[in-house]
């Protein structure tokens, strides 16, 4: 009588472990497929930040002494003109 019930607990209750055990499987699998996702995500996020902050101004340093428009270099040239003016024409001791 006791392997009779022994049996039956063992052949009715083995699925059901077996199918626990891959639902838990499958639930971990899947929470560490999201966790890497949010980790490449924020990785990229701030590689992205990093190139905004020091490749962007690095390469628009000066921008406009290489990569000027008609009102750019007027405003630069202007602002040349006003400095060697102040320096040169308006310095007591420069003037002669």
């Amino acid at each position: 009588m006791t392997s009779f019930i022994t049996g039956i607990i063992v052949h009715f209750w083995f699925p059901i472990f077996i199918i626990i055990i891959i639902i838990i499987i499958v639930v971990v699998v899947v929470v560490v497929v999201v966790v890497v996702v949010i980790i490449v995500v924020v990785v990229i996020i701030i590689i992205i930040i990093i190139i905004t902050i020091l490749v962007k101004a690095m390469m628009e340093y000066a921008s406009v002494m290489w990569n000027c428009v008609t009102s750019d270099a007027y405003n630069l040239e202007h602002t040349q003109q006003k400095f060697v003016s102040s320096v040169f024409f308006q310095s007591p001791r420069l003037q002669l």
